[in-house]
């Protein structure tokens, strides 16, 4: 990205570079997280105790940044006419989009070496392979953002309907995580909204997230630019610590009337400390405006590797943890290295992770002959995995 572009787009132009640097620090974050969690001996991390506890509450923030940016960015990636309408055009890239997440999504976690041994398989490795994650929830709540951007004519009843959305699904989480799903529904959909069976990411409370940040990107998008640099800059934190402020107050009077989940773990499913993790969302936009305000000529960086977050995601993980036909350190060598060691490959593997998410960019823009053949030949050799 020449300085032109990077000029064209200061903090009163459409991009919101906060965003993006949140996002980032988001995937940075959960790359330490799984790396030190998968590698590091259990003797030296007790989540219970301080100060693990922290590291563990703010590896739970990972996915809420990640989901509520994604729907902020949503707003503004989707065009539409002056009737209020989306293109096919539109609908046809981003259901393509959404179609790679979850292509990839399951491809990671694929249970079998051969397509062929499908019918084979055991019920607890069908049970985990259907468990709802990251990478099944965010092509699934996509879908259903874009569904709504689709019968909405305008951003504003977008914003709207969104927000209406995350309340249903906040306020229902701690009732659908005390009923047994599985009782009366496949492991399938039972998955998808329930922790019960090992899912991490179920729709109930996580989806309310990203339609969160759709409601919020809506609200941002109504703001004249300058305005919407003027609340980044001064207004942002003062948001933040009203959220929080009311979110922990209420979080503490549905205590006493919500049912218990089945799990006993409230922070998961109580509806008020949702809204404690979007409130501390807010404050990092905050820090990250502060960043993006001081580093100005690095901000395409964060952009850059913002928009690489599918790619991120995926690559880390294979490094970590290998695919269905090869193992990798994370199942060689799990719990089995000290903190120092484990540190070093946390970095180790983020930097592994950002130089080939730059690279894979270089051949493309560089040799775009030699990307499409080594993309159709990895292609092929999926292929052939799969079958052989």
């Amino acid at each position: 990205m020449n300085q032109q572009l990077i000029q064209k787009h200061t903090n009163y132009g459409t991009r919101l570079y906060a965003l993006d640097m949140a996002r980032l620090i988001a995937m940075i974050m959960m790359i330490q997280g799984h790396t030190m969690y998968t590698m590091v001996d259990h003797q030296f991390i007790d989540v219970q105790s301080f100060p693990w506890s922290w590291w563990n509450f703010l590896r739970g923030l990972t996915a809420p940044i990640f989901l509520f940016v994604s729907g902020a960015v949503h707003v503004f990636a989707i065009k539409r006419s002056q009737s209020g309408s989306i293109s096919k055009e539109t609908l046809k890239k981003r259901l393509h989009w959404i179609a790679i997440i979850f292509i990839c999504g399951y491809l990671l976690v694929f249970p079998a070496s051969r397509l062929f041994d499908l019918p084979y398989l055991d019920t607890s490795i069908w049970r985990q392979f259907l468990q709802f994650n990251i990478l099944q929830l965010t092509p699934f709540t996509l879908l259903f953002v874009l569904a709504l951007s689709y019968i909405t004519h305008s951003v504003r009843s977008l914003g709207i309907v969104s927000g209406i959305s995350a309340l249903i699904i906040f306020i229902s989480t701690p009732y659908i995580q005390n009923i047994d799903v599985f009782a009366f529904l496949p492991e399938t959909f039972g998955a998808m909204i329930s922790y019960k069976h090992g899912s991490l990411f179920p729709i109930f409370p996580f989806s309310g997230f990203m339609l969160s940040g759709v409601a919020f990107g809506a609200w941002l998008q109504s703001l004249h630019q300058e305005k919407r640099s003027v609340f980044f800059d001064k207004y942002v934190f003062l948001l933040s610590i009203i959220v929080i402020g009311i979110a922990l107050i209420a979080m503490y009077w549905t205590n006493l009337w919500m049912p218990i989940p089945v799990h006993n773990d409230a922070m998961m499913t109580n509806p008020a400390f949702m809204f404690v993790r979007i409130g501390i969302i807010l404050f990092l936009f905050g820090i990250c405006q502060r960043f993006v305000n001081l580093f100005d000529s690095y901000k395409h960086h964060f952009v850059f590797f913002s928009s690489k977050s599918l790619q991120i995601y995926v690559i880390h993980l294979i490094l970590l943890y290998g695919i269905p036909w090869f193992s990798s350190i994370g199942r060689t060598f799990q719990h089995s290295q000290s903190l120092i060691a484990g540190a070093g490959l946390a970095v180790l593997i983020i930097l592994l992770t950002l130089g080939l998410v730059k690279a894979e960019d270089e051949i493309k823009r560089r040799s775009p002959k030699a990307y499409k053949y080594i993309r159709n030949s990895l292609g092929l050799l999926l292929l052939y995995a799969l079958l052989v």
